[in-house]
């Protein structure tokens, strides 16, 4: 199961609890390991996670966490944090957490929290 995943537009800048990885790929695995364009990083995440990815990104997906976005976005999804992102081309949701994004192409909805634009 993954609890997060990246792809990007080119090699993106992650940094996930104050640890920067890059690639085009990042997954974050049920176990807490890091991938990174399939290769698997030494050590495992503990506890909640932050995400911040810095640039443009295709597709976010978060499980448990939050995540932020410098750039832009085509799909951010998260189930259970807060999503900050850019524009997005797609559709951005959440099930609990806020979302903070300036436009938003697709739809914009979240079922325990607050959508601020702009």
């Amino acid at each position: 199961m993954r609890i997060f995943q990246s792809s990007g537009k080119g090699r993106s800048r992650i940094t996930i609890d104050g640890r920067d990885f890059v690639g085009n790929n990042v997954v974050i695995n049920s176990d807490g390991k890091v991938i990174v364009d399939g290769v698997v990083q030494s050590s495992s995440l503990v506890g909640p996670v932050t995400v911040e990815i810095h640039g443009d990104t295709d597709k976010v997906e978060v499980a448990a966490g939050s995540v932020s976005v410098t750039g832009s976005c085509s799909s951010a999804k998260t189930q259970s944090g807060d999503i900050t992102c850019g524009d997005v081309t797609g559709s951005v949701s959440s099930m609990s957490g806020d979302i903070r994004c300036k436009h938003v192409a697709g739809s914009c909805k979240t079922m325990s929290g607050d959508i601020y634009r702009g």
